[in-house]
């Protein structure tokens, strides 16, 4: 049995992204995009790179994917280029924590980083998951703050790191 959750609100319609060029694609299969690709859209955004490897392994164990594509050839993309990534890990019943929302430089102020973190955020509410949570660097915690994510100033959130 599913919860009662608010559904998240998707302020931009595919069909307006498609206008502009730009196709978001739930899930990942091998083939979709590399992982070089996926390295140098991290870079790019100021993310290190990962370990091709490893970043495979991470892809192949979260729980939703979405990524974006450009549908054809502008000053800003390539056809098939991938212009933006956003990923969830998830108990898959309570909890879901966001990762490695990124997009393109020259795409950023078009709304995909929105677009991509609604999608995101709708599918785990979709899926009956209330619980979300998302790491932000500290330059972009406005952008996710206009999307209803409040900063916890409880102190509750603690990383452990090695």
């Amino acid at each position: 049995n599913k919860l009662a959750i608010r559904p998240v609100t998707i302020t931009k319609s595919d069909a307006e992204f498609a206008d502009v060029g730009a196709e978001f694609v739930k899930g990942y299969s091998e083939g979709d995009f590399t992982m070089e690709e996926l390295n140098d859209l991290f870079a790019l955004v100021g993310f290190p790179r990962r370990d091709e490897n490893k970043l495979a392994l991470a892809l192949r164990n979260t729980h939703t994917i979405f990524w974006i594509r450009a549908m054809r050839k502008s000053r800003w993309a390539k056809a098939g280029q991938l212009l933006g990534f956003a990923r969830a890990t998830s108990d898959g019943v309570y909890n879901a924590v966001i990762w490695d929302v990124a997009v393109l430089p020259s795409w950023q102020g078009s709304g995909l980083g929105r677009g991509v973190l609604e999608r995101t955020a709708a599918s785990l509410v979709e899926d009956g998951i209330s619980n979300i949570t998302l790491f932000a660097e500290a330059n972009v915690v406005e952008l996710y703050e206009k999307l209803y994510f409040r900063e916890d100033v409880s102190g509750t959130g603690m990383t452990f790191r090695v």
